[in-house]
């Protein structure tokens, strides 16, 4: 591993050594208007994939015909850059995600004789999912095509709890209870045949699951070439180098049971996962389609 690291920071320390580059001197179209990007200039990257689709589509008929902005890689990533000079810039990336989604079950009621009165069981799954990165990035070319390479730093963290609410409480007096078996078996509501979530009386249950917080953080090494097919406009894809590091909190389920006469509550730990890896990526074969302005 130590080499791994020793040979990202020598990487790292020879793309620096070239960061004294000369601007690119201004190319312009036949209006006259500038085509590469200069000092003070922005950029937004998107999934170029989509784009190329439409077009081949216009000429083969397909009726699969439709455009949408894709993010460059597929974790989300919205990706930019600002130039500090003409072949200078600093690049970045980010995610912040966070989601719930609630699915309902119906069960018997346990607290009336009635067959036709039923309780609603809850899950409802959270997920946060954060992600940062930034570098920078020194480019070099000549006409529309340009050449571009630098390093980048990024660190992240997610979690995943899932809680379930049941209609009917577990009590010492009611130790066992209609709830709903969420996951896996060949049994429908009532007792039927089927997939899915099903009612069962159970006397233990499940009340949460939680994934614990994993923490990644990493180096990225990058060499990559823009075409620039318009002012200021570009397609282009990149391929990178680097070490990443993962670190998982502890798993833990929480299940619930009725023990000597009273609710009992245990949290059973399920373990950590932890590692690296050292690896070449491409975006996941993304081809970017950049704007500048």
């Amino acid at each position: 591993m130590k080499k791994a690291i020793l040979g990202v920071i020598a990487l790292c320390s020879a793309t620096l050594a070239f960061a004294q580059l000369e601007d690119n001197p201004a190319l312009t179209n036949k209006r006259g208007v500038e085509i590469l990007p200069k000092a003070g200039d922005w950029g937004l990257g998107f999934n170029a994939i989509p784009f190329l689709n439409y077009i081949g589509n216009s000429f083969n008929g397909s009726a699969s015909n439709s455009v949408n902005t894709d993010f460059v890689n597929s974790n989300q990533m919205v990706f930019g850059k600002y130039f500090l000079t003409d072949s200078k810039a600093i690049r970045g990336s980010a995610r912040i995600g966070f989601g719930s989604d609630t699915e309902s079950f119906f069960v018997r009621d346990m607290n009336t004789s009635t067959f036709e009165s039923f309780v609603e069981d809850y899950r409802t799954v959270s997920n946060t999912d954060v992600f940062l990165s930034g570098g920078l990035e020194w480019r070099k070319g000549k006409g529309r095509v340009q050449g571009y390479y630098g390093a980048e730093v990024g660190v992240g963290f997610s979690n995943r709890t899932v809680d379930y609410d049941y209609g009917n409480e577990m009590t010492a007096t009611n130790p066992s209870v209609f709830s709903t078996v969420w996951d896996g078996g060949f049994k429908g509501p009532l007792g039927g045949s089927g997939f899915g979530p099903f009612e069962d009386q159970i006397s233990d249950r499940i009340v949460q699951e939680s994934s614990g917080t994993t923490v990644s953080f990493g180096a990225r090494a990058f060499i990559g070439v823009e075409f620039f097919f318009a002012p200021n406009m570009s397609v282009g894809g990149e391929f990178g180098w680097g070490p990443m590091f993962y670190i998982g909190g502890e798993s833990t389920i929480l299940r619930e049971r009725v023990v000597n006469n009273q609710v009992e509550r245990r949290e059973i730990p399920s373990g950590t996962n932890d590692g690296w890896n050292l690896d070449t990526d491409n975006l996941n074969g993304s081809i970017a389609l950049l704007f500048y302005f």
